[in-house]
């Protein structure tokens, strides 16, 4: 179970799960199929995903590290739902790319410590969008850190 919520974290920490993800319970979908272009980028995002899960149950230092081009495309329509009348949304869909890195020895590591800090690298998002029928960029670089402290069972006072 441990190693479950770790991967969960690990992949939100490298942004392959939407930023509000907790606030949408169940994944959106829209009412329209989803177009090739989406399907190729969940397809390289479920991959990703499987690469930073074998780092995490397997704890192996030794070997490649992760880097996964990963694209999400999020429909207006799910963006409006999403943000449930709290922003107003005057744009079409969102579109957005990053090059994940992680390096595989300190996420290796960090399943065998009590406590670890793993740093990763600067990333570089870029989302467009669309205004006035005109693409409209927004870069956006994180650099995330994410604090793993292992479960301790508690007995009941």
């Amino acid at each position: 179970m441990r190693h479950a919520i770790t991967a969960i974290a690990a992949a939100a920490w490298l942004g392959l799960v939407p930023a509000f993800a907790e606030d949408l319970g169940p994944q959106m979908h829209s009412n329209r199929g989803e177009t090739a272009a989406e399907k190729a980028d969940e397809a390289a995002r479920e991959a990703c995903k499987i690469e930073i899960c074998d780092i995490v149950a397997t704890r192996e230092a030794q070997g490649s590290n992760v880097a996964c081009d990963i694209g999400w495309t999020w429909r207006g329509e799910e963006i409006v739902d999403a943000l449930a009348g709290r922003v107003d949304w005057a744009w079409g869909q969102a579109v957005c790319q990053t090059q994940v890195t992680v390096n595989r020895a300190p996420l290796a590591n960090a399943m065998s410590a009590r406590h670890a800090t793993i740093k990763g690298d600067m990333h570089l998002v870029r989302c467009t969008v669309a205004q006035d029928g005109k693409p409209y960029v927004i870069e956006v670089a994180l650099a995330p850190r994410v604090t793993l402290r292992t479960a301790r069972r508690q007995t009941p006072r």
